[in-house]
């Protein structure tokens, strides 16, 4: 019956759904124990930090929530659809959510190490763990508004089609650029401005005689002014000296 309504033979199926199911067991629990972890951490609540992974940790435990619909849908019977029209929307939807919420998250989490970097000043007055949780929000809501075209596209089918139509195409290559392509070139961007700066200090450093290549190769500090001054008095001649005036 499995292999006859698309689906995969027990010797497949079977060792897939286990290991699928020790990952969505695991998955909750250890996602679940870092959100704890993030919410009642005292050291945590200052840092800006603590908002990137609270939004990356609450993508994987929605996502987790889809591996039963996943296996289901690719490993047991992939048609006809027996779940109705409205799951198969959810799924569709909470995937969408998920992949773009991780993917814009590491690239605004680069982007502010980036600013932390590069551009210190800026960063004490405009990197405040406040608008931090204020850009995840609006993460989290573009990601939700990108995603309801998926709704539309996506569907209770009563027949396998035997090519995608055309919005279907446009919405998932759309949708790779959106949620793969463009993040990448930014963390790429990111990182690669981030090592040109980093280049450039170290050599206005060693120009200026800040630091210098040790025996190993690597960079040491030294003192780019040092004065020989003697030592101060001890205090207890001084003491003796004020005593001795005094009989």
């Amino acid at each position: 019956f499995i292999e006859r309504q698309y689906g995969l033979v027990d010797y497949v199926a079977i060792p897939v759904t286990v290991f699928y199911s020790l990952l969505f067991i695991f998955g909750l629990l250890a996602n679940g124990l870092s959100v704890l972890t993030l919410l009642r951490s005292r050291r945590m609540r200052a840092s800006a930090v603590r908002f990137y992974l609270l939004s990356l940790a609450t993508a994987d435990v929605l996502m987790l929530l889809t591996v039963p619909v996943t296996l289901y849908r690719y490993f047991w019977q992939y048609y006809p659809w027996a779940l109705s029209d409205a799951v198969c929307k959810l799924y569709f939807l909470a995937r969408q959510v998920c992949c773009a919420t991780t993917s814009w998250t590491i690239m605004a989490f680069t982007a502010e190490r980036y600013v932390a970097i590069c551009h210190p000043l800026w960063s004490i007055t405009g990197l405040r763990p406040s608008r931090m949780a204020y850009l995840l929000a609006l993460i989290w809501l573009l990601a939700l508004v990108s995603s309801v075209p998926l709704t539309v596209v996506y569907g209770q089918a009563s027949m396998l089609e035997p090519e995608p139509y055309v919005l279907y195409n446009s919405i998932v290559k759309a949708r790779s650029v959106l949620c793969f392509f463009v993040p990448l070139a930014a963390i790429i961007t990111f990182h690669l401005l981030i090592f040109r700066h980093l280049s450039l200090t170290r050599r206005q450093r060693e120009e200026m005689g800040l630091t210098h290549t040790g025996s190993e190769g690597f960079p040491a500090q030294v003192n780019s002014c040092t004065l020989d001054a003697p030592p101060p008095a001890p205090q207890f001649e001084n003491q003796n000296r004020f005593e001795t005036r005094n009989q």
